[in-house]
């Protein structure tokens, strides 16, 4: 926002009055509605990476992705109790193929623990419905779209000027 005014005490005081206006009204909805092209595309990204990586399965975790707006803060969810088995992988396929970075703060992962883990020929894993698992590795679906969208985010607001 660029201000150019006459000098005088009243067109000053008309200045200030608009940079208030600006800052209180059409500022906070020029964030939400940036906010929201950026949630939008973001929902978009997870969505395409929950099918590249090929967990759609019965479809549970791909229609759960949502986003929300709360007090300028925009996050993406996703609803299922499987999606974070997805993420970061489980079991001896997962202990292989881990998750790919750091984990993200107050979460712990571990692979081939609980009660239910035994062992079968050497092989660690539990029983499922009569089968016998050994997990499955990472597909970080959230990790690859959170670089995918942080890449994107200058050509967004680049659009939105």
């Amino acid at each position: 926002m660029t201000v150019k005014i006459p000098l005088s005490r009243d067109n000053v005081t008309k200045a200030i009055a608009e940079i208030r206006r600006y800052r209180n009204q059409l500022l906070p909805n020029k964030i939400n509605a940036v906010l929201r092209q950026i949630l939008i595309r973001g929902v978009e990204i997870v969505r395409e990476e929950i099918t590249s990586l090929g967990a759609v399965d019965k479809g549970e975790l791909l229609n759960s992705v949502q986003y929300k707006i709360d007090k300028n803060r925009g996050y993406i969810t996703v609803g299922t109790d499987h999606c974070a088995f997805v993420e970061f992988g489980t079991g001896t396929k997962g202990e292989n193929s881990p998750y790919p970075a750091v984990l993200p703060d107050g979460v712990s992962w571990s692979y081939n623990t609980g009660p239910t883990v035994t062992e079968v020929n050497g092989v660690k894993g539990w029983w499922f419905n009569g089968w016998f698992c050994t997990g499955m590795p990472s597909r970080p679906y959230m990790y690859n779209s959170a670089q995918r969208l942080k890449s994107e985010i200058p050509q967004i607001l680049e659009d939105m000027k």
